[in-house]
C-alpha cells in the first residue's frame, strides 16, 4: 500500500492540490463522525445539514475537476499523436520515398535507353518488376498523403496550399508517372492496337526524364550518368529538408 502511494505521488506535480484536496476530505469526515457519536443537543442534525450541502458541493467541484482533467488528457493525447505523425513521416515515410526514387533513378534511364535507343522491347519479367516498382512508390505516397491529411484535421491548417508540400508532392509524382508509363498496357483505340509506353517513350516531355535522364540516355553520352545523379540527389534533399523543417514547426 505504502509502495503504490509513494509511487502516485511521485507522478504528481506542485502544487499537490490531489494531496490537500483529500487530507480535508478525510479531515472533515473524522469530524463529522466524532460529532455525531458524541453531540447529545442535535449539532449532528445541523452538521448532517451542512454535510448535505457541502457533499453538493464537491460533487460540483469534482464534475468540474473531471472535464479539466478530461480535456488536459485530450490536448495532450492530440499532441502526441501529432507528435508521433510528424516522427512517422521524418524518419519513415520521407526517407522511404526519396531512398526509392534515387533507387529507381538509374533503373528508369536504363529501362527508356532500352526502348528508346536500342529499340528492344522489355520481356515479360522487366514489365512486372517496373510495375511492381511503380505500386511501391505510389503506396509510399499514398501514405504520406494520409499522414499530411490526419495532421491537416489537427492543426487546422490546408497542407495543400503550403509551396514546399506542393513542390515535394509534384516531383514525386512526376518521377512516378514515368513509371507507370513504362508500365502501361498497349490498348485499342477504334480497332486499332496502340503501344501506350511506344508512344510514351517517343514523344517524352516529363521534367524528370529532361532533366537527370535525357543527358545520359545515349552512349556517347555516358560520362553525365555521375553528374545527373549528383544533381537529382541535391533536389529532392532540398525538397525534403523544406518538408521536415516545416513540420518541426507545427
Amino acid at each position: 500500500m505504502l509502495k503504490k502511494l509513494d509511487k502516485y505521488m511521485d507522478n504528481l506535480k506542485s502544487p499537490y492540490w490531489e494531496v490537500y484536496f483529500l487530507i480535508i476530505v478525510i479531515a472533515i469526515g473524522i469530524a463529522g463522525t466524532a460529532v455525531i457519536f458524541i453531540d447529545p443537543m442535535g449539532l449532528a442534525s445541523k452538521l448532517g445539514n451542512a454535510g448535505s450541502f457541502l457533499g453538493g458541493l464537491f460533487t460540483i467541484a469534482a464534475v468540474v475537476i473531471a472535464i479539466i482533467t478530461f480535456k488536459k488528457m485530450q490536448s495532450e493525447n492530440k499532441e502526441r499523436l501529432k507528435f508521433d505523425t510528424i516522427n512517422q513521416l521524418e524518419i519513415e515515410i520521407i526517407p522511404n520515398i526519396v531512398n526509392t526514387m534515387i533507387d529507381n533513378l538509374i533503373f528508369i534511364k536504363d529501362k527508356i535507353y532500352q526502348l528508346k535507343t536500342l529499340k528492344v522491347e522489355l520481356n515479360a519479367d522487366e514489365e512486372q518488376e517496373i510495375l511492381n516498382r511503380h505500386e511501391n512508390l505510389k503506396n509510399l505516397i499514398n501514405q504520406y498523403e494520409i499522414k499530411l491529411k490526419y495532421l491537416e484535421r489537427n492543426i487546422g491548417t490546408n497542407i495543400d496550399k503550403i509551396i514546399w508540400e506542393s513542390d515535394f508532392t509534384n516531383f514525386i509524382n512526376s518521377f512516378n508517372y514515368l513509371l507507370e508509363k513504362l508500365s502501361s498496357e498497349p490498348i485499342e483505340v477504334e480497332g486499332e492496337l496502340i503501344n501506350v509506353r511506344y508512344e510514351f517513350i517517343k514523344s517524352i516531355r516529363n521534367h524528370i526524364y529532361q532533366e537527370y535522364i535525357k543527358s545520359s540516355i545515349h552512349l556517347e553520352k555516358r560520362n553525365f550518368v555521375y553528374k545527373s545523379k549528383l544533381k537529382f540527389l541535391y533536389d529532392i534533399t532540398s525538397r525534403k529538408s523544406k518538408v521536415i523543417a516545416y513540420l518541426h514547426t507545427l
